[in-house]
């Protein structure tokens, strides 16, 4: 398994500077980043050739979860400082045949980027 960082997101400004904050009525709403096949994240390790655990932009951290998800699986994703296998336990419904071992390592992979980057950048593993 390798470790994917997405260059579009050098530092932690950019990684937040597609959020903005609106009020809504009585409330506030989030606008997030573009989603996109390869624009969203900001580390992925991928599983198979369809299939990646990837970290992306949430609200100030970092939201893990599986690449491709299902209709039913839609928007499942859990903050990167979760324990991995409690992360694994919420986004498993998106799993297509994926060794849980496997899944549990990449999103270790994934917790150890996101821990080494802050308002600099990424500072690698």
């Amino acid at each position: 398994m390798e470790l994917e960082f997405n260059g579009k997101f050098e530092n932690l400004l950019k990684v937040q500077e597609g959020y903005e904050a609106s009020i809504y009525g009585h409330g506030i709403g989030y606008k997030t980043p573009p989603v996109g096949e390869d624009y969203y994240w900001v580390f992925r390790v991928k599983l198979s050739p369809k299939q990646a655990i990837i970290a992306f932009p949430k609200f100030n951290t970092f939201g893990v979860g599986f690449q491709k998800e299902t209709e039913m699986g839609w928007n499942t994703n859990s903050p990167y400082y979760l324990d991995a296998e409690k992360i694994y336990n919420h986004i498993k419904e998106n799993n297509r045949n994926i060794k849980k071992s496997d899944c549990i390592e990449a999103i270790r992979m994934i917790q150890a980027a996101c821990k080494n980057f802050d308002s600099e950048g990424y500072h690698g593993n």
